[in-house]
């Protein structure tokens, strides 16, 4: 699977972010608080899985706002897909309505049931918990461990990140 753009409106700091994610190995910098984090992490977890690092969906919500939307293309065995997770956050006490759409290369592979479109997603994707154990370095303050290991744990941490990417050798080499 091989992420090719986000696009985030009202999660958390971010207000309203579209990146196109370039080949190759990307690495996103930013000062504390800019949203670092939401677009590389919490943006991927909630858009593809729905899952959030809180008890609450509602916490991923940029403050002040009651709509949140986040849509994640991505490319796998060949195809490009699209899956879009919106929320609306209803008057306290009410709770929150939810939606989810997932494409195929432009066609709708939607279910009646948000959860069966889930699965629909994590037959594509994996499950969420086999992406979470790659998503080591990319958690606040995981570069720390990658800039102070030697060249093999680097290597050893990047292989873990870019499992099937077949231009490893080659990077690994040239390290």
């Amino acid at each position: 699977m091989k992420i090719r753009r986000i696009a985030l409106e009202n999660m958390r700091s971010i207000a309203c972010a579209d990146v196109v994610v370039p080949s190759g190995v990307t690495l996103i910098t930013g000062e504390n608080g800019s949203g670092k984090s939401t677009l590389a992490d919490l943006s991927l977890a909630w858009g593809l899985w729905g899952e959030t690092r809180s008890a609450s969906q509602r916490s991923l919500v940029r403050q002040g706002q009651r709509d949140m939307a986040v849509a994640i293309t991505f490319a796998a065995d060949g195809h490009e897909y699209l899956v879009q997770r919106k929320l609306h956050v209803t008057p306290p006490g009410s709770g929150a309505i939810s939606d989810l759409d997932f494409l195929c290369d432009g066609v709708s592979l939607k279910a009646p049931v948000i959860a069966e479109t889930q699965r629909r997603i994590e037959a594509v994707t994996g499950p969420f918990a086999l992406w979470s154990q790659t998503a080591r370095v990319r958690q606040q303050g995981g570069a720390g461990e990658f800039l102070e290991s030697v060249p093999a744990r680097r290597r050893e941490l990047l292989r873990q990140i870019i499992v099937n990417d077949p231009q490893w050798d080659g990077w690994a080499k040239s390290a």
